[in-house]
């Protein structure tokens, strides 16, 4: 690449010698002795722009060596984010990328979402730009669950603002997954891909934390080649969060135009309601994008080829209907995908409460022979017998540090929960747990029955409370004031 500088006066500008060389007049263009602009960039005019020699690989090797030896190194302020290092591009949407980045002193591996100034305007578009990155920070924090990527830092740089959330360079998209691997996953598995979805959403709903916008590419996936490979839920940007409890309810509200935060191609798994400004609960939009996922992960293929071609498949059969795509599909999890996907949203499944007792019986239905040896608490279900003969009844779910589920110790025997730690580093609170639950005895406090290890992890077994959590318990309530607030008796 060369400069040339083009002068459109007719008569040329006093000039020295060496700078003469590379100002062009209008010259004579289609002649053969033509000196003009035209002629340079045609004819490259040696005397303008002389040949040289081709850089070969060895000349290549020799001017990096050059570099290298003379100090030169590319500017890292662009590249830095606090003290950690940007590496590749990992994704990018509308007004923020994903990079995989390493801590310079610990150099441990974290993704780093950037909302870059340089896509800002005016200084009215970088500060709308800083509302964003803090909001979307406000709404992760503090949010500790194995099925949700964690937000561990929030940070301003010269490039723009960030977010810092842990990272393993191994996990993959699930709409990657489903087009990479998709073929060759049992009907287990799929299953309880869509049990660690629905109960990392559960969680999340019992936070007043909300997505909103529940995609497949939203979704990593993790320890892929574990025999249970692990979900984490991302990209909560559309989502809403609310702390009932708080003396002053504070409220982080969803954007009102969720086509703005989601791609077209990942629109057919958002609720109808959600993309027309309908007003709805947000819950109801996340059952909706599962029942969309989870006709994804059984058919291989998205619910409708575009969002315009959505609305008219889910008139046509009160909802996504599997076996229009499946051959043999079971049918309680075929009404579980067509209810949780029902365009009408008082036909919908209300909660993912509701849903996870669909997926139950979609479970029970698609089991094979039960093991000889002891089921896993982490993916015990209905009918699969733990170790010391404990039988699972249901699960409750699963929260941040350990799995619950509804047991019993033989035929006709009382209800009881087990909590089992979701790995060894969970173990000393679950004993913690255990050791204060041991020495209390008050009618309102759960009642202690044992506490031992279980598959390697630690658990306590402990009287049933109730079948209703005050996280469920606050619509229950709500529903039941009238207009000057007061709870109707």
């Amino acid at each position: 690449m060369e400069a040339a500088i083009f002068l459109s006066a007719v008569r040329p500008p006093r000039l020295d010698a060496s700078t003469r060389n590379r100002v062009f007049l209008r010259g004579r263009p289609g002649r053969e002795d033509d000196d003009g602009i035209i002629g340079a960039i045609t004819s490259a005019l040696t005397s303008a722009f002389p040949r040289r020699q081709p850089i070969d690989a060895s000349a290549s090797r020799a001017i990096a060596r050059a570099i290298g030896e003379a100090g030169i190194r590319p500017s890292l302020r662009e590249r830095r984010i606090g003290d950690y290092e940007l590496g590749q591009l990992l994704a990018e949407g509308d007004g923020w990328q994903d990079f995989e980045a390493r801590h310079v002193s610990l150099g441990v591996q974290r993704r780093v979402r950037v909302y870059p100034y340089a896509a800002a305007a005016s200084t009215d578009a970088r500060a709308r730009l800083g509302r964003t990155a803090a909001r979307a920070f406000r709404i992760l924090e503090g949010v500790d669950h194995p099925g949700i990527l964690k937000v561990l830092d929030f940070k301003e740089s010269e490039r723009g603002p960030a977010l810092i959330f842990e990272h393993d360079p191994k996990a993959m998209r699930l709409d990657l997954l489903l087009r990479e691997r998709g073929g060759g996953m049992s009907a287990e598995l799929r299953l309880d891909l869509l049990r660690q979805l629905a109960e990392a959403l559960r969680y999340a709903h019992s936070k007043s934390l909300y997505h909103r916008a529940l995609t497949p590419q939203s979704v990593l996936v993790r320890d892929l080649d574990a025999p249970r490979p692990r979900v984490q839920i991302m990209d909560w940007q559309a989502g809403s969060r609310s702390d009932p409890g708080a003396a002053t309810p504070e409220r982080t509200s969803g954007t009102r135009h969720l086509d703005d935060y989601v791609a077209d191609p990942a629109k057919v798994y958002l609720a109808p309601e959600s993309l027309q400004g309908a007003a709805a609960p947000a819950s109801h939009h996340d059952v909706f994008s599962l029942g969309a996922i989870a006709y994804h992960l059984f058919t291989g293929q998205p619910p409708a080829a575009s969002p315009l071609e959505l609305p008219e498949k889910l008139r046509a059969g009160d909802g996504l209907r599997l076996s229009d795509a499946l051959d043999g599909a079971g049918r309680d999890l075929e009404e579980l995908i067509r209810a949780s996907t029902n365009p009408d949203v008082g036909g919908r499944i209300e909660s993912v409460d509701e849903f996870l007792v669909y997926l139950a019986d979609a479970e029970k239905e698609g089991r094979v022979d039960a093991s000889e040896t002891a089921a896993d608490p982490s993916m015990a279900k209905s009918g699969d017998v733990l170790e010391r003969e404990l039988v699972v009844a249901r699960r409750l779910g699963r929260g941040g540090s350990s799995d619950a589920l509804v047991v019993r110790q033989g035929e006709g025997a009382e209800e009881l929960v087990l909590k089992v730690a979701i790995d060894a580093a969970h173990g000393e609170r679950i004993k913690g747990e255990a050791k204060v639950l041991r020495r209390l005895r008050w009618p309102n406090i759960v009642r202690y029955v044992d506490d031992f290890p279980i598959a390697g992890r630690h658990a306590i077994l402990m009287e049933k409370a109730g079948e209703m959590s005050l996280a469920r318990h606050r619509p229950v309530l709500g529903a039941a004031r009238d207009q000057t607030g007061r709870t109707k008796p």
